[in-house]
């Protein structure tokens, strides 16, 4: 079991983690160790043999990585990062509270 992931690997672990049911139980489950380890199981059901830690924490990482370039890509003047799965993961991400920055605003002169 490599600790490594190819790209095919990411993608079908982005498109397990973007199916509605899956969403669902991350979003019901305050521990979520058994979505893991079903994500684990599906991952392994398309001949990917990874942990259910390692699907967490590749999870984890994607989102981080996702979360600085939508930031990045937000600020004016920047030029635009590009990143293979950002699409799909948007697609996940993108509506979620958890990814929304929260944007204050102030009125008036300055």
């Amino acid at each position: 079991m490599s600790g490594s992931w190819s790209t095919e690997e990411t993608r079908t672990l982005i498109s397990i983690w973007g199916e509605e049911s899956v969403q669902s139980r991350l979003d019901s489950a305050h521990r979520n160790r058994h979505v893991f380890e079903k994500i684990a199981c599906d991952m392994s059901e398309n001949g990917y043999e990874k942990t259910w830690q390692q699907c967490r924490t590749k999870m984890k990482n994607l989102t981080q990585k996702y979360r600085k370039i939508k930031d990045h890509n937000n600020v004016s003047g920047n030029n635009r990062e590009n990143w293979p799965y950002f699409e799909q993961l948007d697609a996940i991400l993108g509506t979620r509270p958890s990814s929304t920055p929260v944007t204050l605003v102030q009125s008036g002169s300055g």
